[in-house]
This record gives structure tokens, sequence and C-alpha cells, in this order.
């Protein structure tokens, strides 16, 4: 696609993942998604959700389980790698 992807990673502050991407414009006109749409496609979907701030996994869980999600939570990379979950 003619992109980029870096990585910078410092340990205990985190790590920044970018990616560039050279799209040219959408020619055809986009299909609008409705809300009933997308929480049909989510449905039973099962989620890993690996985030260390609790307010940010407060917030996601809710979006995602009120979507239909079945969500699993490893509260951040450390605990994720040490429990086994990926």
């Amino acid at each position: 696609m003619g992109g980029t992807i870096s990585v910078k990673s410092e340990l205990g502050k985190g790590t920044e993942f970018i990616v560039d991407l050279y799209v040219p414009l959408a020619e055809a006109e986009v299909e609008e998604h409705s809300e009933e749409n997308i929480t049909e496609n989510l449905m039973d979907a099962r989620i890993l959700l690996v985030e260390d701030s609790e307010i940010n996994i407060y917030v996601a869980q809710l979006i995602l389980e009120k979507a239909g999600c079945v969500v699993e939570i490893a509260n951040g990379a450390y605990h994720c790698h040490d429990s086994g979950c990926l």
C-alpha cells in the first residue's frame, strides 16, 4: 500500500505504534452503517480487552457489552503475558 509502520518503546512508559498509509479518496459513495447493523455484527463476539487504565477499561467494557460482546479483561500487557491470554 506504500505506507510505513514504526514502533517506539520505552521501558516503564509504554509503546507507540505509528502507521502511515497513503490511499486515494474513495470515488464511490460510502455505505452508511446504522448502529443496529454494527451491533448485530458484534453480537456474541469474544473480545480480549488489554488496558492498564481503569477508566478506559470501564468505558470500553460498557460500550462492548452494550453491543452484545463477551469481554475478557487483562489489566495491561504484563498481566496478559503472565496469564497466558495471548
